[in-house]
């Protein structure tokens, strides 16, 4: 009886680790895209510190969507960088993925490139990191290929 009592806490103790280590990263990773990862309509990433956001949004008062950063930390959305400007969707379906060539890709609900960011020059193991730098003028955000 005693041993079978051990090894049921051990069990519970080793998948307590294993859950809050897989939380744990889970919530350290928010800044990153990894490939075949897809940000949905209505989900983001935030660069580290908060202060920018990228994911879906509209613009002024158009239903179209666009994938675009903007200031997190401010009440008035601030948006400073659109992707698919000259193709925005029309319904709330659409995906934004990173493909295992390191290339950015819009697909609407219909699994349609609408945008991609055409990097020529592929890449092992490539990540988006949504990054922070503190001058703003020269840098300000970067989707960076890491």
């Amino acid at each position: 009886m005693e041993g079978g009592r051990y090894e049921t806490a051990l069990v519970t103790l080793l998948s307590s680790i294993l859950l809050l280590s897989v939380s744990l990263n889970t919530i350290a990773a928010v800044d990153i895209l990894r490939p075949n990862q897809t940000i949905k309509d209505g989900s983001t990433i935030v660069s580290a510190g908060g202060h920018f956001e990228l994911g879906f949004t509209d613009i002024g008062t158009t239903t179209n969507r666009y994938v675009g950063i903007w200031y997190k930390k401010i009440s008035i959305k601030t948006i400073v960088w659109i992707a698919n400007r000259e193709t925005p969707l029309d319904t709330t379906t659409g995906l934004l993925k990173l493909n295992s060539n390191g290339n950015l890709v819009i697909l609407n609900g219909s699994d349609y490139v609408v945008w991609s960011s055409n990097s020529s020059t592929s890449v092992n193991n490539p990540v988006v990191q949504l990054c922070y730098y503190k001058n703003i003028k020269s840098c300000g955000f970067l989707a960076q290929m890491c």
